[in-house]
């Protein structure tokens, strides 16, 4: 019993892995692709409480990323965890969105821009693998 949920769980991991990279297919179909430029680097903390009342404080740079869209100069935050890009002031970099939604804007890359899909995607399978092996065992 406790396989088949692991195996449905498995699915279910995968689906969200093809979703998320159906999704990135699309962006880089129908996206606006553009220059950028950053223009300032953002601090930020946090703090979250730890074990036994401790306090735990998190903190991080936040790349200002400068676009020109329609004669119009946007200046959007950007900071993706899964992206640990070693972004200066002056970089220039290309930028990828969809029209009207430059607020979310990603770093164009050709390379690897399927990484964290195939990371929840080979998670799921390794589920359901496991599943396999210690139904059988």
């Amino acid at each position: 019993m406790a396989t088949y949920v692991f195996v449905i769980i498995g699915v279910l991991i995968i689906l969200v892995g093809g979703i998320t990279a159906l999704s990135k297919k699309r962006l880089y179909k129908y996206g606006v692709k553009n220059k950028g430029i950053v223009v300032d680097l953002d601090t930020y903390t946090y703090i979250t409480p730890g074990p036994d009342f401790n306090t735990i404080y998190h903190s991080g740079i936040i790349s200002i990323i400068e676009v020109e869209d329609n004669n119009k100069k946007f200046k959007v935050a950007y900071c993706k965890i899964e992206e640990n890009l070693p972004l200066e002031i002056g970089d220039k970099v290309d930028v990828i969105y969809y029209k009207g939604d430059i607020e979310n804007l990603e770093i164009y890359k050709y390379k690897g821009r399927y990484v964290l899909s195939m990371t929840i995607a080979s998670v799921g399978v390794i589920i359901i693998i496991l599943s396999s092996i210690f139904h059988f065992l």
